[in-house]
């Protein structure tokens, strides 16, 4: 992270810049070990890197949550436990295929992912609390305690 001097050399050199138009004038400004800029990642202040996962899609979310048994679907799968297509089926009280059906409409969305052996889940990153009926994909907060 840059300190504030460094910010401040910075605007001096542009405010120079832009009003003489001549960036010989702000380069003796400053001695050339002053305006060296080093590479911002080197091997001393290496970071780990941690995946973030982007945002769902909105207009597909909005979507995805049209229908009834989707919302039961996610309230379901709200409790953080993979879940087979057939057990949401007999819990939301439809046939498998339809399912199946809402289901991909919901990973289109990115409101579920699937795992290993056809399990479904919310991911976990949208669950603040596991086992509670709440899921936050940051445009929205579903409380699905309401759900049927």
């Amino acid at each position: 992270m840059y300190d504030s001097f460094y910010w401040k050399k910075i605007y001096l050199i542009n405010t120079v810049i832009s009003s003489e138009n001549n960036f010989d004038s702000a380069i003796a400004l400053f001695p050339r070990s002053e305006y060296y800029f080093d590479p911002m990642n080197t091997a001393s202040d290496a970071q780990k890197t941690v995946a973030i996962q982007p945002l769902p899609n909105l207009n597909l979310l909005a979507d995805a949550l049209g229908h009834t048994a989707r919302w039961k679907i996610l309230k379901e799968l709200s409790a953080g436990e993979p879940r087979m297509v057939r057990e949401l089926a007999k819990a939301v009280g439809c046939s498998p295929d339809m399912a199946s059906k809402h289901l991909a409409v919901l990973r289109k969305a990115g409101a579920v992912v699937q795992g290993r052996g056809r399990l479904y889940q919310i991911p976990k990153q949208h669950l603040p609390t596991p086992g509670q009926p709440v899921v936050d994909y940051g445009h929205c907060l579903l409380r699905l305690d309401a759900a049927g």
